[in-house]
């Protein structure tokens, strides 16, 4: 039998010492009762959930547990909080909800008691809150109709699908959609096969209400459409002067240059050779030193970026851009939003991003049946009180999220008619 005491230690000790929050973030209460719980399970599925739990307390995408086995069950549909109910919002075909239909209560509690209950766990603003954890143990939701149903468990059932899209939507006005940028490949040859489009379209629109992240390098690609030349890019960083601390604990090191796989390496371009190389350095020098200074390293430098940035054409289109943002875009997608919004051409439209880029450059520590994922670096403005955790990159234009949003595409709609295409 596992021993899921020993498990959940190591587990604490991270958020307590590896975690590149736990000098702002401490969960004492949560952490004894999760420790406390460890001492009571004995079976992989319910330490996994517990173990949910305990890491989603912290409030932090980026601090989550992962399994490995294939055993662990999900809730069969999706929902969405708005108001005092719950909607559905994705269905499998063995789901026992339609599409739309509205819930009121999980296991007999109200959604504003299952939110009281673990109020750590959820954001504040009841759109942006998720309950797929809780459904994945739950065994019974109440509909408006009165009508208890059971629920059905299956193996995770929403597999990411990555999706790149650049279409015109109107004479005057192109889409693109971006669901991560996990890798520079795709999107590169996107853009490029659709420049002609992009580059003589006044109007445009990116969609990234839904995206996972990956690497900030991975959408350079698309600041010759941002920004008009060099110069501009560089003058609209309103924060030059912020940096990244890493807290370069002895196990941090170690995960970190272990993910530098053979494949991992053979995937960078060769243009990209010189950040490995630092990369190794950084970690195999400051090991075991605690929180180190970088990006910039000292008070007298600026983070400098020069040896990723495009070629800037100085291009006349797009002459206007929205992008539409959502909390399931999240990480570089954060990151992406934020850099758009330095943009005189854009407008942020739809509901604040994800914001876990307080927090970032993660690493994985695997137990064999499952991973947990942790951040090792901390975002300078966090001490000036410019963090997003649990908030989001704020948008321009909020859209709240409404159940019409399950019948038509609202914020598209409200996009093209900012845009004065409708």
């Amino acid at each position: 039998m596992k021993d899921y005491v020993t498990l959940a230690e190591d587990i604490a000790k991270i958020t307590q010492e590896d975690y590149a929050g736990c000098q702002e973030i401490k969960r004492p209460q949560e952490t004894a009762a999760f420790l406390a719980k460890a001492a009571t399970i004995h079976d992989y599925p319910t330490f996994y959930q517990a173990c949910a739990l305990f890491l989603g307390s912290f409030g932090d995408r980026h601090l989550a547990i992962q399994d490995s086995t294939g055993t662990i069950l999900s809730n069969n549909f999706d929902v969405r909080r708005y108001e005092d109910a719950l909607y559905v919002t994705k269905v499998t075909p063995h789901a026992p909800v339609e599409h739309g239909a509205k819930i009121i209560a999980i296991d007999g509690l109200t959604i504003p008691q299952v939110v009281a209950q673990h109020a750590n766990f959820f954001d504040k603003e009841p759109e942006r809150q998720l309950f797929l954890p809780f459904l994945r143990s739950a065994q019974t939701v109440t509909l408006a109709t009165g009508e208890v149903v059971s629920l059905v468990k299956e193996p995770w059932p929403f597999p990411d699908e990555t999706e790149f899209v650049v279409k015109s939507l109107t004479p005057s006005c192109a889409y693109l959609k971006m669901t991560d940028f996990a890798s520079q490949e795709p999107l590169a040859s996107l853009i490029k096969e659709n420049a002609p489009l992009l580059s003589t379209t006044p109007h445009l629109i990116i969609d990234v209400r839904k995206n996972n992240g990956g690497s900030d390098i991975n959408y350079y690609c698309l600041l010759d459409y941002l920004f008009h030349d060099r110069a501009e890019y560089k003058k609209s960083n309103p924060h030059p002067k912020d940096y990244l601390t890493f807290n370069a604990t002895t196990r941090s090191a170690r995960l970190r240059q272990a993910s530098f796989s053979p494949e991992f390496i053979k995937s960078l371009p060769q243009e990209h050779a010189t950040y490995l190389e630092e990369e190794l350095a950084f970690w195999q020098e400051n090991a075991r030193k605690g929180f180190v200074r970088r990006f910039p390293a000292t008070v007298d430098e600026e983070d400098d970026d020069e040896d990723y940035l495009p070629t800037f054409h100085q291009l006349a289109n797009p002459q206007k851009i929205v992008f539409l943002t959502d909390v399931y875009c999240g990480s570089s997608g954060d990151q992406f939003v934020e850099l758009g919004q330095r943009s005189p051409k854009v407008t942020v439209m739809g509901r604040n991003s994800l914001g876990v880029t307080d927090y970032a450059n993660c690493v994985w520590r695997d137990y064999g049946d499952f991973k947990v994922l942790y951040p090792t670096s901390r975002h300078s403005r966090v001490d000036e009180g410019r963090g997003i955790l649990g908030q989001g990159v704020p948008v321009d234009v909020h859209i709240p999220f409404t159940p019409e949003h399950l019948q038509r595409d609202v914020d598209l709609a409200d996009a093209l008619k900012f845009l004065n295409e409708k």
